[in-house]
């Protein structure tokens, strides 16, 4: 069955979420109301799950730029993919078979599409990898991914401080004039954030040489899966490996400096929101004039919300009227977190009896 329900993104009025599965392939489904689903990539739709190969077990993210709607994929055997669909029914490679940039970008070390951005019209996809022999690399596509060039890689000897240390980029984010992206599972601990305002030439703004170590001097603090632009700041939700609570950093309004709000050695008892069992802070979303925070959790999933991004409050955990994990200790992640229609959607992680999407619409915003 479902396993896990993943990103969630709008395109032509429309709300589509991923899935993993663990044998058959992903598949992707979309809504135009957010209570009928209907599949456009699996069984019952015109294009097979996994996009026709069932190592595609999972979609990373889903990024549309107006006129595509782009799904990153990761594949152990023959490398990560993208494919991309103008209607959201039809379907077509991007990076993989068929396409003119073969899967993992001719690399099969990259794994995985972890990360895909939007920046002055062009298309960024970063890639993840478990084999990790030379680090990340990170493409740009300037016709909707048609075609793809290097950014970033030791493979092509560019910018290489950017992708050399690093298991994985996990998301990008435009704030002010740069585009950001995240990193995870660094050779050396910690993670990193780095940010260009031409897409081509990087500098660090968490990790050496800037001021800040990565991780924030943390090292257990190392996968930032979201980034996320709130009331003039940048956000950064962290995972901490050791599961010693997830923490949340913020940027000031020139993005250079940076604080840890929750978390990390400066802040260590607020970690996971004060409680360690939040070993994520992992998904951001902005809804309504609170910024919103979810867990990751073995005992279930939390929701958090904040109007100034210090003092914050929790929507879904133990001391609110929605329990932790909306109910199920099962559901332990929110890997999708996405307001659509004047909802807040929040789609699950949940190994026992599948992934489950929430939608909530607060009295009070």
């Amino acid at each position: 069955g479902l396993i896990i329900l993943g990103p969630l993104a709008e395109f032509r009025g429309r709300l589509y979420v991923a899935t993993m599965h663990r044998s058959a392939g992903c598949q992707v489904w979309r809504t135009a109301d957010g209570v009928v689903w209907e599949p456009v990539v699996g069984a019952g739709a015109a294009t097979p799950a996994g996009f026709g190969d069932p190592d595609n077990r999972s979609m990373n993210k889903l990024l549309s730029d107006g006129e595509w709607l782009f799904a990153a994929l990761w594949n152990d055997i023959t490398g990560g993919q993208i494919w991309r669909s103008a209607d959201g029914l039809t379907w077509e490679p991007s990076v993989g078979p068929g396409a003119t940039t073969r899967a993992g970008f001719d690399k099969v070390e990259n794994t995985g599409v972890t990360a895909l951005g939007l920046f002055q019209g062009q298309v960024f996809a970063g890639t993840g990898s478990v084999h990790c022999k030379d680090g990340v690399e990170l493409w740009l596509s300037r016709d909707h991914g048609v075609s793809w060039e290097p950014v970033a890689g030791e493979r092509f000897a560019i910018q290489t401080a950017l992708a050399r240390e690093s298991k994985y980029f996990l998301d990008m984010a435009v704030f002010g004039d740069a585009l950001y992206i995240s990193t995870g599972d660094q050779r050396t601990g910690g993670s990193e954030i780095w940010r260009s305002r031409d897409g081509r030439m990087w500098e660090p703004v968490v990790g050496a040489p800037s001021p800040y170590r990565a991780g924030m001097g943390k090292p257990s603090d190392d996968m930032i899966y979201d980034l996320e632009p709130f009331a003039g700041r940048l956000y950064a939700g962290v995972l901490n490996y050791l599961r010693e609570g997830g923490a949340l950093w913020r940027s000031d309004r020139d993005g250079r400096v940076w604080d840890v709000i929750v978390g990390g050695d400066v802040r260590s008892h607020t970690a996971g929101f004060g409680r360690a069992t939040n070993f994520g802070i992992t998904r951001l979303a902005v809804y309504g004039p609170h910024l919103y925070a979810s867990t990751s959790n073995e005992a279930g999933t939390e929701l958090w919300r904040s109007a100034d991004g210090v003092a914050w409050e929790t929507v879904v955990g133990p001391e609110a009227s929605v329990s932790s994990g909306f109910g199920s200790t099962y559901n332990r992640a929110m890997n999708g977190l996405f307001v659509y229609r004047d909802a807040l959607y929040a789609s699950t992680d949940n190994p026992s009896a599948g992934g489950e999407i929430w939608r909530w619409v607060p009295v009070n915003r």
